[in-house]
């Protein structure tokens, strides 16, 4: 609605977008909940007769992520490589898998990332065809810049 009503009022059809004055409900999400050995139990023994009987039992007792589990790499992602001119800015969610080829000129490679991690978020790298890597706290000292204080711009210099 926001949106369809900031297009109007560009277009002339509306003098004010009366939504940006509105104060939309939060949407809640459902604390997450693990199974209980009991559930799985009850799941596993409902999907025994399932094709894919043998892929939720491997999930369900080892942990592993769904594209470990099903064998997936890199190359079975579909990946289109996006060639980006220096000096450009690429701009994507962190969710998105991705990935950086090789620097292919002899020329110095800088990138500068930008993610928001909420308080406790860990990190598991390692190669998607294999096991997860040890949790990474995503609240390193030594990688994080304050870039604001109070709303207010930190003058910085980052090399």
């Amino acid at each position: 609605m926001h949106r369809a009503l900031r297009d109007a009022v560009k277009w002339g059809r509306v003098t004010r977008n009366v939504a940006t004055a509105a104060d939309p409900p939060r949407a809640t999400r459902p604390e997450p909940r693990a199974w209980s050995p009991t559930d799985v139990t009850t799941f596993l023994t409902h999907a025994s007769g399932d094709d894919l009987a043998g892929l939720w039992l491997l999930l369900l007792t080892t942990g592993l992520r769904r594209a470990e589990a099903l064998g997936l790499a890199w190359s079975n992602v579909g990946a289109v490589a996006v060639p980006v001119r220096a000096g450009s800015v690429v701009v994507f969610s962190s969710l998105t898998p991705h990935a950086t080829g090789y620097n292919v000129t002899d020329e110095e490679r800088k990138a500068y990332i930008l993610q928001y991690a909420p308080e406790g978020a860990v990190a598991r790298r390692g190669d998607p065809a294999g096991p997860p890597g040890p949790p990474q706290p995503q609240n390193d000292a030594e990688r994080q810049f304050l870039v604001a204080r109070g709303g207010e711009p930190i003058e910085t210099s980052i090399t």
